[in-house]
């Protein structure tokens, strides 16, 4: 008797939470310093994939970006050229020799050719392809910077999940062992009833087959603590995650009251990624446009030519031109309808992906609450069953309870330990999808 309750005393403490995962401590037989919160942040940030590559994408845009404005500065070009030619066709010719004209073959000579020069040109008007560039170019950066805001709260998400899973792993395994042992313990007692003709045999198989089942749950969360932990390494960026182990706790918040949730839907990265794409098929339009709009531009030049080097002989040049385009075979025609409906496409996106951020924002905010919620029924009901065991116990033992009525008992009792440990998993997991939605997370 004494080592049943001390059992209880023991799987009672173990759920006994102050804080969300307070006392979800390490196994004790960890290889590894297990990680801290901020430990698995700052190793993501340093080493998940998914940041490196939305970090890179937003990088080469901003360049490109920056050159789209070189169609709006001179084109400076410089050159230098060398020739050498001959012929070996024979001509005649005729010279003066002791008073007698001559006529002899001659060989033509070989002649080499220097040139050097610079050009500058300088649109003026290019239909406004020019600015559809810059215009387009600012869109996909736009359009980058709307992805890693994204993708950063993705992998926010995920690692609070994964973090949050392998905390429930490991107590998991805590909470699997304390039951089979509690199991064991409630079979033995049982067993010495049916033994002094107290009970039936149906009551202690049973009993039995409850420590074959908590045995076999065990077994499942230590499986589970293999996959929770290459859940985690995969967002922590690293290979390994065989010694892989957590501790302390996933830092929440109390959820926020009164939201507009239509200003907050303005500021989710799918939205912010649909605007732009929306400027990008607006820039689009504009540049099919300026095919029917005639083009002016300025050039110059400065070159020297000459058979020797450096060529003397210089030569300069400016003027300007401007080009109109009558007939382009309907290509232009058709490039602007197509670019136009791009653009209608890109609105109808725009205000779809409106109406749905708007519907996860919600949803996702609903979800937060009832999980937060079910944490407060979750721990009331652990404790009202912790104080209806212990007395189920001393009840059965002196006689006053049916072994149906003491096992129904212990399994809700078991029941609510394990739920108030998913309950609160879940929790973090709620409040990771609901930054989710915002495009907000732990990831600065």
């Amino acid at each position: 008797m004494g080592s049943r309750l001390s059992l209880q005393k023991r799987l009672s403490a173990l759920f006994t939470f102050s804080a969300l995962f307070s006392s979800l401590f390490y196994i004790s037989n960890a290889i590894a310093t297990p990680l801290s919160w901020q430990d698995c942040l700052n190793q993501t940030v340093q080493g998940n994939t998914d940041l490196t590559a939305a970090q890179s994408t937003l990088q080469a845009n901003t360049y490109q970006a920056r050159g789209a404005y070189s169609g709006f500065l001179p084109q400076i070009s410089g050159n230098v050229s060398y020739s050498y030619s001959g012929s070996n066709d024979t001509t005649f010719g005729s010279t003066i020799s002791n008073g007698a004209t001559v006529i002899a073959p001659t060989q033509s000579a070989n002649t080499s050719y220097y040139s050097t020069g610079l050009t500058a040109t300088e649109s003026l008007f290019s239909g406004l392809s020019d600015k559809a560039k810059v215009d387009s170019a600012q869109a996909t950066q736009e359009g980058s910077e709307a992805n890693l805001v994204g993708v950063k709260a993705q992998v926010s998400s995920n690692l609070k999940t994964a973090f949050a899973a392998l905390l429930y792993a490991q107590a998991s395994i805590d909470l699997d062992k304390a039951i089979v042992e509690h199991r064991d313990a409630s079979y033995r007692m049982i067993e010495l009833h049916f033994e002094s003709g107290t009970e039936n045999k149906g009551s202690m198989l049973l009993s039995k087959a409850n420590v074959e089942q908590a045995k076999y749950n065990l077994l499942q969360a230590e499986d589970n603590l293999i996959t929770a932990k290459a859940q985690l390494a995969q967002v922590l960026g690293i290979e390994d995650s065989e010694n892989l182990s957590v501790s302390g706790t996933v830092p929440v918040m109390d959820p926020p009251q009164n939201i507009d949730f239509k200003a907050a839907s303005l500021g989710v990265p799918d939205y912010l990624q649909a605007i732009a794409t929306e400027k990008g098929a607006d820039a689009s339009l504009v540049s099919a446009r300026s095919a029917f709009f005639p083009t002016l531009s300025l050039n110059g030049s400065l070159s020297n030519t000459g058979d020797e080097w450096y060529p003397s002989s210089h030569r300069w040049s400016v003027g300007a031109g401007i080009t109109f385009p009558f007939f382009a075979g309907g290509k232009d025609y058709y490039a602007t309808k197509s670019a136009a409906q791009n653009l209608k496409a890109a609105d109808a996106t725009l205000a779809s992906t409106h109406r749905a951020d708007l519907f996860k924002l919600k949803n996702a905010y609903t979800n937060y609450i009832e999980a937060v919620r079910l944490v407060e029924v979750d721990k009331l009901f652990a404790d009202a069953t912790t104080i209806r065991e212990k007395i189920s116990a001393q009840k059965y033992n002196n006689g006053l309870m049916t072994f149906d009525d003491l096992d129904i008992i212990e399994t809700d009792y078991i029941n609510r330990q394990t739920n108030l440990l998913s309950a609160q998993q879940n929790r973090v997991v709620q409040e990771a999808a609901w930054e989710l939605a915002q495009g907000k997370g732990a990831i600065p």
